[in-house]
């Protein structure tokens, strides 16, 4: 893709768009390349598929069965707050890849079943090679 970064920590990282010994610009990022394009239109009309989904039964009674089901789809890590321990929490993700021609729509589900609406552009392989 043309990307660089600096791995930190347990996972993170920075990228990097000089180079750090002799100032340069790194190459142009490939990345919009190998994914479509989801329009400001698009983006607004995908956000209203979520609209009124609270739950994995919202969800299922409104598109039907996923096209895919990830049980470990997504995690977040919450840091140590007000004397709590350190805690993580793992998503299970419902993916359907029809209701957008240039995003597949994911619905995250969380504990007792509430879900989160996102959407990631599809992946169309390399267009600049």
């Amino acid at each position: 893709m043309n990307e660089y970064y600096i791995s930190y920590g347990s996972g993170g990282r920075m990228v990097v768009y000089y180079c750090p010994f002799c100032g340069g610009r790194t190459p142009k990022s490939r990345r919009g390349s190998f994914f479509a394009h989801v329009s400001h239109e698009e983006e607004a009309r995908i956000r209203h598929l979520f609209v009124g989904i609270r739950t994995v039964t919202d969800v299922l009674a409104r598109y039907g069965p996923p096209d895919e089901e990830l049980d470990a789809g997504s995690s977040v890590r919450y840091p140590e707050r007000k004397g709590a321990p350190p805690r993580g929490e793992v998503f299970r993700h419902l993916v359907y890849k029809s209701l957008s021609p240039v995003a597949d729509v994911f619905f995250k589900v969380g504990t007792s079943d509430s879900v989160q609406g996102t959407w990631i552009a599809k992946h169309v392989g390399d267009k600049g090679a």
